[in-house]
């Protein structure tokens, strides 16, 4: 796909970029109001950590799915995140461009710190 269906689309019908076959998995409206509310949380809060949940609740909302890879593993890196079950599920929901489970791990994520 090209252009707007390569957004929400990882294949369309031969010869029809209108027909989208297999969709991709974004983030709910409600999972994108939960987040909202989570990084009104974070305001002006400049911790490391913090800083961090930020990034990549932002990529989880727009559906940035390399972003979140990258800021995943500078976390990881420089031990800014702890390493717990609601990372790892992060780090895969983000790796199969799964929108609702990244968005469910990243809030698990953000209320542990």
């Amino acid at each position: 796909p090209t252009g707007d269906m390569a957004k929400i689309c990882n294949v369309v019908a031969l010869g029809r970029e209108d027909v989208c076959l297999d969709p991709k998995k974004l983030p709910s409206a409600y999972d994108r109001v939960l987040i909202g509310k989570a990084l009104d949380n974070f305001d002006g809060d400049t911790a490391p950590g913090r800083t961090k949940a930020v990034l990549l609740l932002e990529s989880v909302s727009n559906a940035e799915w390399s972003t979140c890879e990258q800021e995943l593993n500078a976390a990881e890196a420089g031990s800014i995140l702890p390493k717990n079950a609601a990372t790892k599920a992060l780090k895969k929901a983000c790796q199969i461009e799964d929108g609702p489970t990244a968005a469910k791990a990243v809030l698990e994520l953000v209320k542990k710190l």
